[in-house]
């Protein structure tokens, strides 16, 4: 059975890795159509995917602190909810977590960090990181495999404006009207999945939690 120990790099930096760099390959692909037709890029294939990976990641950086950014600050200016709000609001509604699930949870918290329930209850976004950091030095990452795709949706809510924008701006190899139609469509889906996967990561994020200290009780 692998421990935690066993473990040399914590589960979200590899879901966060590929995160970015399908963020900035979605932006990489979609700046295609204004490049020449006659591009001889592609007889370099090898070359070709190396600067396709390096292009994609340090695209992908860009996006992620852009949108990182701009998530902390509506967070902070109340017009979104952030993780740990999330966090807060299903472990204080019986109807988004089962009664069984919640207990087990205080429990092991109580017994982890030799604290009252109510002092846990009292300061939850305290305890977030701490159920966090639990989590990925664990080997229950189904949790982390739900952040990695809110990141990459949220990542998309600035590549394809910005691309609505680049083929308003420069020709393409093909009509506009239909690639910015093509990006309106999956901003508008990508949109509903960053709403969603916030809500679903954190609930896996706590039942996650919940195996990992039952794991650990049983060592």
């Amino acid at each position: 059975m692998t421990t935690m120990d066993d473990r040399p790099f914590p589960a979200l930096l590899n879901q966060v890795t590929i995160a970015i760099i399908m963020s900035g390959f979605v932006l990489l692909l979609g700046l295609w159509p204004i490049y020449p037709v006659g591009s001889q890029i592609t007889n370099f294939r090898i070359s070709a995917v190396v600067i396709s990976l390096l292009l994609s990641f340090f695209l992908g950086i860009i996006v992620y602190i852009l949108t990182r950014t701009g998530e902390a600050v509506l967070v902070q200016r109340g017009v979104m909810k952030g993780h740990k709000e999330v966090f807060e609001e299903i472990l204080r509604d019986p109807e988004k977590l089962s009664e069984e699930s919640t207990k087990v949870f205080y429990s092991i918290l109580e017994s982890q960090y030799d604290t009252e329930r109510e002092n846990v209850k009292d300061n939850l976004a305290d305890f977030y990181n701490l159920v966090l950091s639990t989590v990925l030095q664990s080997q229950y990452g189904l949790s982390q495999t739900l952040l990695g795709i809110y990141i990459l949706s949220r990542g998309v809510l600035l590549v394809f404006p910005a691309l609505i924008v680049i083929y308003a701006i420069f020709p393409t190899q093909y009509p506009s009207s239909t690639l910015s139609a093509l990006c309106l469509g999956l901003l508008i889906v990508f949109f509903f999945g960053y709403q969603r996967f916030q809500k679903y990561y954190v609930q896996l994020l706590i039942t996650d939690f919940v195996v990992t200290g039952n794991a650990l009780a049983d060592q």
